[in-house]
């Protein structure tokens, strides 16, 4: 599916703000944007800096799997750029960003492609966002995300390969600076290895 859950996208676009202040966050690359709804967070971000600081620029790049969606969606309007392509392959040949969203991706790749492609991404960036959907074990308030099939017909890249939890998470992708876990997604940001 295009389109993802709404938790952790209003601490996304209030963490974002805070860290444009400051100047820390330049050049955005979201990877697999479906219908673009982090770009246009990042868009409504840039806004509310521009309040503050009415010469902030942003590079806003994006790289897509599924051709449909940059079609459907227009994503050549929200973002500068838009790489057609696998981030599994990208990562190798992409330049550096601030940061780098993904935002519902990496449960679409198997386990030991996601950590190839997170450390990758780690070396190239200041901050990974991560949005992903899990479940926090012996909670009863979380219950993740078990996604039917119907939901991968149009678009073979949407298909879920695990269901992480949260523990998985962080033992395999961790350390991070921040998370937050939700009912349905769990949302943590990591420091990269960039300056």
């Amino acid at each position: 599916m295009a389109y993802s859950s709404s938790q952790g996208k209003a601490l996304f676009k209030e963490w974002l703000i805070d860290f444009m202040v400051v100047g820390n966050i330049n050049t955005i690359l979201d990877v697999g944007p479906g219908c673009g709804t982090y770009g246009k967070l990042v868009i409504e971000a840039l806004n509310e800096v521009r309040k503050y600081k009415e010469d902030k620029t942003l590079l806003l790049d994006a790289v897509e799997i599924f051709y449909q969606y940059i079609v459907e969606f227009g994503l050549e309007k929200t973002y500068n750029r838009v790489f057609l392509g696998d981030i599994r392959d990208f990562v190798f040949t992409m330049p550096d960003y601030d940061l780098v969203i993904l935002g519902d991706v990496l449960e679409h790749l198997e386990v030991d492609e996601a950590k190839t492609v997170f450390l990758e991404l780690k070396k190239k960036t200041k901050f990974i966002w991560v949005s992903i959907p899990c479940k926090v074990e012996g909670k009863r308030w979380s219950y993740g995300y078990h996604q039917l099939p119907h939901e991968w017909e149009v678009n073979p890249a949407e298909r879920h390969t695990h269901e992480w939890t949260l523990s998985e998470i962080e033992s395999i992708l961790g350390p991070f600076t921040w998370k937050v876990p939700y009912s349905v997604v769990a949302v943590f940001i990591a420091e990269g290895d960039r300056d």
